[in-house]
């Protein structure tokens, strides 16, 4: 068995070697890219989904003082109803109002967690005087009914009790 290398032999097997090198270089930054877009498709989707920088205004609305006092002032059918709107969501909606700017109350709709923190302040700070108003009237029980629809309507934050 004779091997019989000649040049042209020679040179097809290091182009041959040249070229799955350049292959596996080239195949390596490819996946790479692909990874790298991948993680970047992923930090999109999570800031998409889990963020409120692209919504628009409307989607806000819930973190306002006026749909506070629109949800429990608004629709009253029964006492109960209006006595929470009177004893319970005025003071702290006035004092909201009071605490913040316009321009202030505006930036709260935008960032839901400076809005439970300014709710959470006043819920806390108007405590005893509503508990001092409920019970005057016997309506202790409203309290908790407002905190558990508060907590409904934002379940993911935790309220001043």
């Amino acid at each position: 068995m004779d091997l019989y290398i000649n040049t042209q032999t020679i040179i097809i097997a290091v182009v041959a070697i040249l070229v799955i090198f350049l292959f596996v270089k080239l195949f390596k930054k490819i996946v790479r890219v692909i990874l790298i877009l991948i993680v970047l498709a992923a930090l999109a989707f999570y800031i998409l989904i889990y963020s409120n920088i692209f919504t628009g205004p409307d989607n806000h609305k819930k973190y306002s003082i006026e749909y506070l006092k629109d949800k429990f002032c608004t629709e009253m059918p029964t006492q109960k109803d209006s006595v929470k709107c009177l004893l319970i969501v005025t003071p702290i909606y006035e004092d909201l109002k009071k605490t913040y700017t316009e321009e202030e109350l505006l930036k709260l709709e935008k960032n839901p967690i400076e809005y439970f923190k300014a709710l959470n302040q006043s819920i806390k700070k108007n405590k005893k005087d509503i508990m001092k108003n409920l019970a005057k009237n016997k309506q202790e029980q409203l309290w908790e009914n407002f905190i558990q629809d508060l907590s409904k309507n934002y379940p993911e934050q935790e309220l001043a009790e």
